[in-house]
């Protein structure tokens, strides 16, 4: 739709307000073409179905306010809230007689009526320009200043024809486009439009600002790509997750050479626990917990390193692990230990010990 570029929005006024309150069905306009001050609009089938797809895609009733307050600005009352005093329920065209309303009036809005304070309904109608179209109802007001004379039932508010106006043409494009870019859904005023517009892009410059700031303290050059600083920190994280384990597995040898559970000449032994404190760094310090002192010189045998089996075992048990805490299905369906056995009983091992269950941390 393009509306007239820096023309405003024609306010079209249907009908005399009759003294009943309640549901009560009123003229917007006549049918055809219809002459207003400033120019003239069309109502016909093609007008009043877009009219009639607006409103029901709205899916809200439109307010009857007084004297355009909806419309905000210099239209606003003293207290800026603008107030209903009447509600547009349905729109539906009667084809050589006009556009129709059936609206629902509130207890002031009726009151406002019955006392004559408010005598003629004045609807903002959006006007296409090349065809001179109605194509939407914004909403409608009671008014009291009709700027067509002589015409009873057929007036417009002369106030809503000197102020009301839209940005049009190429910037409505401009706008659905903006819109459609934001994934907003539903109705938003140009101004809701822009907001949101304004908002996704201080987000963009602070994310700008931070992103400049991981690049230089990574190394990077000002131009790297995003995935690029992805890749970096990930790098960082594993040389840090190395480096904390590999400062683990120091202390956990240091511990054992202080309390003589290993001794230092004893290089399968300490290069097997440093491997085992690598991978699980708790399960060292429980082995290293269980290790009897070593004797000294000419006294008991010290204790031996594993068994190439017990090696095995222990790599196995740790395959089963890693593997079932990798997969989430996996820990729905069954329990850590019942899948570690079923692991170990088909690589031909015994099913976990207790002290291996300790050990391990396995969950039952």
């Amino acid at each position: 739709m393009t509306l007239e570029k820096d023309r405003p929005a024609e306010l079209f006024a249907c009908a005399a307000v009759g003294p009943n309150s309640g549901l009560k069905t009123v003229r917007l306009s006549p049918d055809g073409r219809v002459k207003s001050l400033k120019g003239e609009f069309l109502i016909d089938e093609e007008a009043a179905r877009s009219i009639v797809q607006h409103f029901t895609d709205h899916a809200t009733d439109l307010p009857v306010d007084a004297e355009h307050s909806s419309l905000g600005g210099e239209y606003s009352p003293p207290d800026g809230i603008p107030r209903a005093y009447g509600w547009i329920k349905r729109v539906w065209r009667d084809a050589g007689k006009g556009l129709f309303a059936l609206v629902g009036w509130t207890e002031q809005g009726a009151e406002l009526i019955r006392s004559g304070a408010m005598k003629y309904v004045s609807p903002v109608l959006m006007i296409e320009t090349s065809s001179r179209r109605a194509v939407r109802l914004h909403s409608a007001a009671l008014t009291n200043l009709p700027a067509l004379g002589g015409q009873d039932a057929l007036v417009a508010s002369s106030r809503g024809l000197e102020q009301v106006s839209f940005t049009e043409g190429k910037t409505m494009e401009l706008l659905r486009e903006l819109k459609a870019f934001l994934g907003l859904e539903g109705e938003q005023t140009p101004e809701q439009v822009l907001t949101a517009a304004l908002e996704r892009l201080r987000r963009a410059k602070a994310s700008e600002t931070v992103s400049a700031s991981v690049r230089d303290r990574l190394g990077l050059k000002p131009e790297a790509a995003d995935h690029e600083i992805l890749l970096t920190l990930d790098a960082r994280l594993v040389q840090t997750a190395s480096r904390a384990s590999e400062l683990d597995a120091d202390e956990i040898i240091r511990q054992a050479l202080s309390e003589n559970k290993v001794c230092a000449h004893d290089k399968p032994r300490l290069e097997w626990l440093r491997s085992l404190a690598l991978s699980n760094a708790g399960m060292a310090r429980e082995v290293v917990a269980n290790l009897s002192p070593w004797a000294a010189p000419g006294s008991i045998v010290r204790d031996q390193a594993p068994s190439k089996e017990q090696v095995t075992r222990s790599r196995t048990i740790r395959e089963a692990m890693s593997a079932f805490r990798g997969d989430a299905q996996t820990s729905k369906m069954t329990s850590e230990e019942a899948f570690i056995n079923c692991h170990m009983r088909d690589r031909n091992f015994s099913k976990l010990t207790t002290e291996e269950t300790a050990a391990f941390s396995v969950a039952v």
